[in-house]
């Protein structure tokens, strides 16, 4: 395939894959707008409680911490 002009061989194989994304990002957003793994939902109250999450000892999804610091060298630094 390196050395073919052409990359039409690989059309269905890549028809499928953007196929098999697309549906599991429409059942996920359809689970998350159904609210079945939220707490309280459905499937929150069959997980066992070590899996479910704790929302309250969640780190800040913007929080700058030494972890942040040690990231953002790396990064520059490539």
């Amino acid at each position: 395939m390196c050395f073919s002009s052409q990359l039409t061989g690989l059309t269905f194989a890549s028809a499928v894959g953007t196929s098999a994304v697309s549906f599991t990002a429409l059942f996920s957003l359809f689970r998350w707008l159904d609210g079945s793994y939220a707490r309280g939902g459905h499937f929150f109250k069959r997980m066992p409680v070590e899996l479910q999450a704790n929302i309250e000892q969640a780190p800040r999804p913007w929080a700058i911490s030494r972890e942040t610091s040690i990231l953002i060298a790396n990064l520059v630094r490539h």
